[in-house]
């Protein structure tokens, strides 16, 4: 089996679990893995414990020099086959200590944005010579990859960061009707999201211009930077004041997110396989989500959830009063949402189709 050196962060637990289980899942399947993290990094301990070599080191900018010369020496003497590089700092560093070493380079991308052909410095990254593959989290991703001029595309594939529904089994919902005072007959729609552009949260707020005043809907929205003149006044003109409630950064979002009816992303683009939404669907809690490409293979419209056009605050607000008109529907949706992230998006799938591109290179 081939030998791996994997450079990512893995400090926070819940969100470095669905990558950091493909590796554990390869172990398990023969392969000689070794990890180089932050040295408080939550899941080292997991690692050791399944028996993978964890280095406890991280670069800390683009250019880490120090980092460069210890990672060029691993590589020396480990003789590895495959460095695995996950974010920014693992990539432009990871290029340089690997030069005149014979090692495959595959680095991952999940975001659709920031990816301009034209850019110089996503020479210095993603599209480096010196890159052999990449795993795209999305078609949309890998599309971006192609646009390149003269991008070979067989260096680009498409893999899901897969989740297991397992997971959130133990996650116990927050009583958040309590806490807000929500009356029980309502309809609680949540967002996990922070203010940026391309998340589209002003078209959440528009939507509500179009939900009749005394629908007995309450939106949640959880997330940093919604303190912003614009999203103030467009609440204020919404009319739904009273039942928008901006909860800011919670620790216990998952709890918020299990305790809701469904889940509301209004993106318009920049991103792949929402964590969150994945998150949301694993809980049982139905997505209404944009019709953006990235997100494409989670949802089937009216029949695991809800997809509207994106830029459209009129469409999302008809599909939230589909939801609100049919609520019976929601607990068979909460069954088939559940069912879409077991059958198609696991974090197994996603080990063995590591694996077979692994092999294949």
């Amino acid at each position: 089996m081939k030998k791996i050196l994997v450079i990512s962060n893995y400090r926070g637990f819940h969100t470095a679990r669905p990558e950091a289980e493909i590796f554990i899942g390869l172990k398990k399947k023969g392969y000689d893995i070794t990890i180089m993290t932050y040295a408080n990094a939550k899941y080292i301990e997991r690692f050791e414990s399944e028996g993978i070599r964890v280095i406890p080191v991280h670069p800390t900018k683009r250019y880490d020099k120090p980092f460069i010369s210890l990672l060029k020496k691993e590589l020396t003497i480990g003789s590895y086959d495959i460095l695995q590089l996950y974010n920014n700092k693992a990539i432009s560093n990871g290029i340089q200590a690997a030069k005149n070493i014979a090692i495959k380079i595959v680095i991952y991308r999940g975001a659709s944005s920031n990816m301009g052909w034209y850019n110089p410095i996503n020479y210095l990254k993603f599209f480096h010579p010196r890159v052999d593959y990449v795993i795209c989290n999305s078609v949309e991703i890998r599309q971006q990859f192609l646009k390149v001029p003269s991008y070979n595309k067989d260096k680009a594939i498409t893999i899901f960061k897969g989740h297991e529904t397992e997971w959130y089994k133990g996650t116990k919902p927050h009583d958040i009707r309590s806490e807000l005072n929500i009356p029980a007959n309502h309809l609680i729609l949540v967002t996990v999201a922070n203010n940026r552009g391309f998340k589209a949260i002003p078209d959440l707020i528009k939507a509500t211009k179009y939900i009749p005043r005394d629908t007995a809907i309450t939106f949640l929205i959880i997330g940093k930077g919604m303190d912003t003149p614009q999203l103030r006044s467009l609440t204020s003109d919404s009319g739904y004041q009273d039942k928008i409630n901006f909860l800011g950064y919670r620790n216990d979002s998952l709890k918020i997110v299990a305790a809701s009816d469904a889940f509301v992303l209004p993106s318009i683009g920049g991103e792949s396989l929402t964590k969150s939404v994945v998150e949301a669907m694993s809980l049982g809690v139905v997505p209404i989500i944009s019709d953006i490409e990235g997100n494409k293979p989670l949802v089937d419209h009216l029949i695991n959830g809800y997809v509207f056009q994106k830029s459209n605050p009129k469409d999302l607000a008809d599909k939230i009063l589909t939801a609100y008109k049919n609520r019976e529907k929601l607990k068979e949706f909460s069954k088939a949402a559940k069912t879409k992230i077991d059958q198609h998006i696991s974090s197994e799938n996603t080990i063995n189709t590591y694996s077979t591109f692994y092999n294949s290179i």
